[in-house]
């Protein structure tokens, strides 16, 4: 089943909306980026369409800039409304980008569960940590990409160690 990003975030959006949580620009990039991370772990399959998205090092953390575009005017202010949107070219309708991949959608709640209530700040303080990708790869005033192959090396210890806590009822 094809994902991207857009949808991801999109889901994200459904979830803070849920659970009655502002959500900026800020946590929504984080938590996106997060998923991705936990998805190369735990299904050896990122989130992104390689078409448009990638994944780059930027000041306050890792950012897909596509989806950071898209969202940008909101600011800090709280995202209200879905902001991504694709052409379906079979109709020539624009959509919202949904998650129909429930492998996804499962990881997608499991991160809201554990970083819902963390300020976009506070991620981007857990995302520049010691041996994060992000920590590896800034280099003050570039953006360069983040490979998911390193991504996918630091989740395979963060996400599983988190996948059993969270079993436990940690």
């Amino acid at each position: 089943m094809k994902v991207c990003s857009q949808a991801v975030a999109n889901e994200i959006i459904t979830l803070a909306d849920k659970n009655n949580t502002d959500l900026s620009t800020l946590k929504l990039l984080k938590l996106v980026y997060i998923v991705h991370g936990f998805s190369l772990a735990l299904l050896n399959r990122g989130i992104l369409n390689n078409n448009y998205d990638r994944i780059e090092a930027w000041k306050f953390g890792p950012v897909i800039p596509s989806l950071y575009h898209e969202f940008k005017h909101f600011g800090s202010n709280p995202i209200r409304n879905f902001k991504s949107v694709y052409i379906d070219y079979d109709t020539e309708e624009s959509k919202y980008a949904r998650l129909k991949d429930n492998k996804i959608k499962e990881i997608s709640e499991l991160v809201w569960k554990i970083f819902g209530n963390f300020s976009g700040h506070d991620l981007v303080s857990l995302l520049h940590m010691n041996g994060t990708p992000w920590q590896k790869i800034y280099q003050r005033g570039e953006n360069n990409p983040i490979p998911d192959s390193l991504t996918k090396e630091f989740y395979d210890v963060f996400a599983n160690k988190v996948v059993r806590k969270n079993d436990r009822g940690e």
